[in-house]
């Protein structure tokens, strides 16, 4: 829940693939579904201080990888964990761009510059909020959900969370659950 990585990744996730850059944000490097070089962006002290807890486990034990074999055979509610870790990362960012409205030109930036680090095009206007519609708009509604989603938070979740780089799969299928 803490990483929101697919099995696969977590299988394979070493200690060296960890990388703190402050006491608030970590980097996650992971080769993911098709081979993709993918960067995971962590923030929040809780999701920090979880994963120092796991490397100084692995560490201990003497192990390159963070997870045992065991640990990594993860339950099947990993898709839960994933639209949890998606959720808390969306309510973390669109928190940051309400208090300091600078904050949503910086994500905007990040969002432009992982588009062109992996080679693809920007094709969303992230000025329009998401807004659904017909049966995703009333299955939101009846479970107490949103129905309007700020783009910039959906598309950084989209990128640094989820390697989907589009924001119609991040809100259906795991900020709408």
């Amino acid at each position: 829940m803490t990483t929101g990585l697919r099995r696969r990744e977590l299988g394979k996730l070493k200690v060296d693939d960890i990388k703190f850059i402050d006491c608030e944000t970590v980097h996650i490097y992971s080769i993911g579904k098709g081979g993709k070089h993918n960067r995971t962006v962590l923030k929040g002290i809780i999701a920090v201080a979880k994963l120092k807890e796991y490397i100084s486990c692995a560490e201990k034990m003497n192990n390159d990888f963070l997870l045992t074999k065991a640990e990594a055979r993860v339950p099947d509610g990993l898709h839960y964990c994933r639209a949890m870790c998606a959720q808390n990362t969306y309510y973390a960012v669109l928190q940051d761009m309400e208090n300091d409205p600078a904050k949503r030109a910086e994500y905007i930036q990040k969002i432009k510059d992982e588009f062109k680090r992996c080679g693809r095009k920007l094709k969303e206007n992230l000025d329009k909020p998401y807004r659904l519609r017909g049966y995703n708009r009333e299955a939101a509604l009846s479970i107490g959900k949103p129905i309007v989603y700020d783009r910039v938070a959906a598309m950084y979740v989209s990128l640094f969370i989820l390697h989907h780089f589009r924001t119609n799969t991040t809100i259906l299928h795991y900020l709408v659950k």
